[in-house]
């Protein structure tokens, strides 16, 4: 008599090699998303901070980038989310709510922190693209390893990987 289908010993076999197949794919595939997931995340920052000059220089308004956790006034935790928007010219501080949002970043995973010269916490380009100092984002994904965008008072920003003492 003739049999149609697989015996149990055959799909318990298939399986088994199965699970080995994706036990070898995930344990090197996962660190790289990771990686992938970090480099996103930095470029997106450093595209952002680029584009917001740009665009101060195109519109002729003073643009804001800062922290936001609703999405349309600034706060100081920056890992809740950042906008990017129009402000008064007048406006000074790190609580100033643009008067237009031109864009939105989602929340980031690991720790973004931004240190400029004064205690204002956001970063701020005049209609020409200047800003009025330096200021430094890190970005800090694990114990070891972090990245840096550096804003310039000329507003240009560069990208550097860092190392954390240990």
């Amino acid at each position: 008599m003739r049999s149609h289908g697989y015996s149990l010993l055959e799909c318990l076999c298939v399986l088994a090699l199965l699970a080995v197949v994706m036990y070898v794919t995930f344990t090197h595939v996962y660190p790289m998303l990771l990686k992938v997931r970090e480099w996103t995340t930095v470029y997106r920052l450093f595209d952002t901070l680029q584009w917001a000059r740009a665009e101060a220089m195109r519109q002729h308004q003073r643009i804001i980038f800062c922290a936001s956790a609703d999405h349309q006034t600034c706060c100081d935790n920056w890992q809740q989310g950042q906008l990017v928007g129009i402000v008064n010219a007048s406006a000074a501080t790190h609580t100033s709510t643009p008067t237009s949002v031109l864009r939105i970043l989602p929340a980031v995973a690991g720790q973004l922190h931004f240190h400029g010269f004064t205690q204002n916490q956001a970063v701020y380009f005049s209609a020409a693209g200047t800003r009025a100092e330096n200021g430094t984002f890190t970005y800090t994904v694990n114990e070891t390893l972090c990245w840096q965008i550096i804003i310039n008072t000329a507003g240009r920003a560069r990208l550097q990987q860092c190392t954390l003492a240990s």
